[in-house]
């Protein structure tokens, strides 16, 4: 099994535990604290709320990694952050250029087409550094937010719908929406953080080995 799969399955179980607590904020949202303190709609709501929480997980699984990152970098060509790498290593403060000129000429000396940069940095900087503490946090975090980022935007869209046709009894309220797509808003920014610390993380160990 690879490292990202490995991560991925450590992170099932706390994307579920908070998929499950946004859809008890939603049915909080939805029913007040009055109506969710009734204890039938505390036994439907908790129920509800796992079976939501398992879709999800089911979903994400299936929704393709390059709309993922699309949702995390918004960008839709040579999204992935290690095609900026020069950009994010000139920011982070535990970096000198003037070394990294030194230790990798090809990629932070000459002139290197963005398109290359990113398979440059996997082959040569990621996969050396990838067992690393601080490589493993980031790219773990980044799986975490990406996939809960995707997951509250499938809910933000099952939410619309439901939204707009005709259910007896079933009115989504707009702070609803309002909610999910904060969170799926939220998660897209802190996913993208730890993308681009995953890319200077591999550099920063990198350069001192």
């Amino acid at each position: 099994m690879s490292e990202t799969k490995n991560l991925k399955e450590s992170n099932k179980t706390t994307i579920y535990a908070v998929i499950t607590v946004l859809c008890v904020v939603i049915f909080l949202i939805q029913l007040g604290i009055e109506g969710y303190v009734n204890i039938k709609n505390i036994y439907a709501g908790l129920g509800i709320s796992g079976g939501v929480s398992v879709i999800s997980l089911l979903l994400v699984n299936i929704i393709p990694q390059n709309f993922k990152h699309i949702l995390v970098f918004w960008r839709v060509k040579r999204v992935l952050p290690g095609n900026r790498v020069i950009e994010l290593c000139r920011k982070d403060e535990r970096l000198n250029m003037n070394d990294l000129q030194n230790k990798w000429p090809e990629l932070f000396l000459h002139d290197m087409p963005e398109q290359d940069r990113n398979p440059f940095w996997y082959k040569n900087i990621y996969k050396k550094t990838d067992s690393s503490a601080q490589v493993i946090d980031a790219h773990k975090n980044f799986l975490l937010f990406r996939d809960l980022c995707s997951a509250t935007l499938v809910m933000f869209l099952c939410a619309g719908l439901l939204k707009f046709i005709s259910i007896d009894g079933l009115h989504i309220k707009w702070i609803v929406l309002a909610f999910l797509f904060i969170m799926t808003f939220i998660f897209s920014v802190i996913s993208r953080h730890y993308g681009n610390r995953m890319v200077t993380s591999a550099v920063a160990v990198g350069a001192d080995s």
